[in-house]
């Protein structure tokens, strides 16, 4: 029997950034140390002569190891002492194994120098990642078994053992740690592959841009062998700067990533919102002490640098970070992930899913990112920013193209010169501000779209609507233009927002473009989210409601579409008041209807209980 009270069982956790080693039945592992280590091509370290009386006498600190024609150094005390030459190499690339020889140095290490253990007599249960191969498991088996020699073996999945040590065998892990983010639905102790998501921003990504923001502001950062400090008299010191030519950069990058991953962990936090410069300028700055000495004031970067978690594309807001452009656009932030995996899964564990979402690996232990995640995802349900207003600037742009200009009632007067015949003359308001002027103008503009436009049969196309019968509308200055196209080209912004870019002028047309998604899409992924046994129901049952929605043939519109879309067992029908203003005002009707019942009557939230429990008792009385 492996693991019992005789013989205690390994238990090794190799991350992107560090190595956990220690007894299974224990609290924490008994050693943490680097993944990364220190590597000298042997040519370099014959000639380097200096180094042997200090190598010497931390031989069995450092954990050397010769290996062909390059030497090993494993463990913080070795990578902790500079060498000249040695560069900082990673067995590891986007969480697969890429050097099996030094992963063996560093079982070795973790053996012989920190568990001191023989591995004949344990059995090793290894955590790997999600996404870990064949290959990759077949080649651990074989060191395990035929070069330790070991009794048993297990390998076991990273989400799956967080899930464990949080007392769930079902659960959604999101793991960031310092290579990469990996969010993992478990199951019954088993992880669901198809539902598995990833992204390159881990802690050394968000340590990365933090040293460049600072480098920005003129702070460099000077690793801890690049100085001496001088007491020159009491309570004085004085830092001088030590020539090292021979360092290596990855060294040097080392030393400095390990003093900027400090500064992210002791200042830095989630913001509550997503960051924007304009709201965090003025934030109260936070002194960090480096060990030069040098204090350094550290303000917006604090909450700027882990909003890349929610929002990578700020990554490209920080010159110099390497493939910053590249991981901004292929990588999604927290709460999409997060969504995106749960969405794969099966959906009569969805609603387990989302209850249990677990957050583990070291730059999940930010402040504030638990809430932060989830207020977002609680957020997070289908919305889009385009409605009846963009709709109505979509309009009102396309007719400036055209070289019709929207007059807004007060900017003239109409005169009778005689009988039947009116004549305009303009009034100049020079004070009158632009905001006003949009709106008089969007009072129009609305009219003109719920007067003439409508939802297209099939989805937009120039060609086939180029000669299409125009539409007459009178303008309140007397003035008649023609509508055409344009009266189902607006409407079908609702199922393809990407029509809006092409629409000169209309504000952020490029982004609300990108971001939103058509009507039929928002509707069949909201229902997917919920659980599957009331998805029948749901597709049978969906409702139009708000001013946009009295727009003609909407409802027919999106009916077929979503027949087109949504799977073939279910039943779909679009529901739509009758009443256009019951179409408009169905959130106050529902609302009055509810305040009406006998039975509500006690779910009021009373002053007396805001007395009582003060204003977080809402939360409860209104869930």
């Amino acid at each position: 029997m492996y693991g019992g009270d005789e013989v205690s069982a390994i238990v090794i956790d190799l991350g992107s950034h560090t190595c956990k080693a220690g007894y299974a039945g224990e609290d924490a592992p008994k050693a943490v140390f680097p993944s990364v280590v220190g590597c000298i091509d042997q040519m370099d370290a014959d000639d380097d002569k200096e180094n042997n009386d200090s190598e010497t006498n931390n031989r069995n600190a450092d954990s050397n190891k010769l290996k062909g024609k390059r030497k090993l150094y494993v463990g913080s005390q070795a990578l902790g002492f500079r060498r000249d030459h040695m560069e900082v190499v990673s067995p590891l690339k986007d969480g697969v194994v890429v050097d099996w020889d030094i992963v063996d140095n560093i079982w070795d290490h973790a053996f012989k120098d920190c568990l001191l253990i023989d591995p004949k007599e344990h059995p090793m249960l290894l955590a790997e990642p999600s996404s870990n191969t064949q290959q990759q498991r077949e080649k651990t088996a074989e060191l395990m078994f035929e070069k330790y020699k070991v009794p048993a073996l297990f390998l076991a999945k990273n989400a799956v053992l967080t899930s464990f040590a949080s007392g769930r065998a079902t659960s959604v892990v999101i793991d960031s740690g310092g290579g990469s983010t990996t969010v993992a639905p478990v199951h019954d102790g088993y992880v669901l592959q198809k539902a598995v998501s990833s992204s390159p921003i881990g802690g050394e990504f968000l340590t990365d841009c933090l040293m460049r923001s600072l480098e920005r502001k003129g702070i460099v950062i000077k690793p801890r062998y690049s100085f001496k400090r001088k007491e020159i008299q009491p309570g004085v010191f004085q830092t001088v700067d030590v020539d090292l030519p021979l360092t290596t950069e990855s060294y040097k990058l080392y030393s400095q990533r390990v003093i900027a991953s400090d500064i992210k962990e002791c200042v830095c936090r989630a913001p509550d919102a997503p960051y924007d410069e304009s709201s965090y300028s003025n934030i109260p700055m936070t002194p960090y002490e480096l060990p030069d000495g040098q204090t350094i004031e550290i303000g917006a970067d604090r909450f700027k640098i882990p909003d890349i978690l929610f929002n990578p594309s700020l990554a490209q807001t920080i010159p110099g970070v390497d493939n910053s452009a590249e991981i901004s656009s292929s990588a999604r932030g927290l709460p999409q992930m997060v969504i995106e995996s749960i969405s794969r899964c099966d959906v009569d564990i969805r609603k387990e899913l989302f209850g249990s979402i677990l957050l583990a690996g070291g730059t999940a232990s930010m402040q504030q990112l638990k809430e932060r995640l989830e207020k977002d995802l609680l957020e997070a349900v289908s919305s889009s920013p385009i409605g009846g207003e963009f709709l109505t600037d979509c309009l009102m742009r396309s007719l400036e193209r055209k070289g019709i200009v929207i007059k807004p009632r007060y900017s003239f007067k109409r005169k009778e010169i005689q009988p039947g015949v009116f004549q305009t003359v303009d009034v100049d308001l020079p004070l009158t501000t632009e905001s006003y002027k949009l709106y008089s103008q969007r009072v129009i503009a609305s009219d003109i779209k719920e007067c003439v436009c409508r939802a297209p049969d099939a989805p937009y196309d120039e060609s086939s609507y180029s000669n299409i019968p125009m539409t007459p509308y009178e303008l309140p200055d007397g003035q008649t233009i023609e509508i055409g196209a344009d009266r189902f080209k607006i409407p079908d912004i609702l199922f393809n927002p990407s029509l809006a870019q092409t629409i000169p002028g209309v504000d952020n047309s490029a982004e609300i473009s990108s971001s939103a998604r058509g009507l039929p899409q928002m509707v069949i992924e909201s229902i997917s989210r919920c659980d599957v046994d009331i998805r029948k129901e749901l597709f049978g049952s969906i409702l139009l409601a708000g001013g946009t929605a009295s727009m003609q043939q909407l409802k027919e519109r999106l009916e077929k579409d979503l027949l087109e879309e949504s799977p073939q067992a279910a039943r779909v029908k679009v529901l739509a008041s009758g009443n256009a203003t019951e179409r408009r005002f169905s959130v106050w009707i529902g609302g009055s209807i509810l305040a009406s019942l006998g039975s509500f009557q006690q779910m009021w939230f009373s002053k007396s209980e805001y007395e009582e429990h003060g204003a977080s008792y809402i939360q409860r009385k209104c869930p």
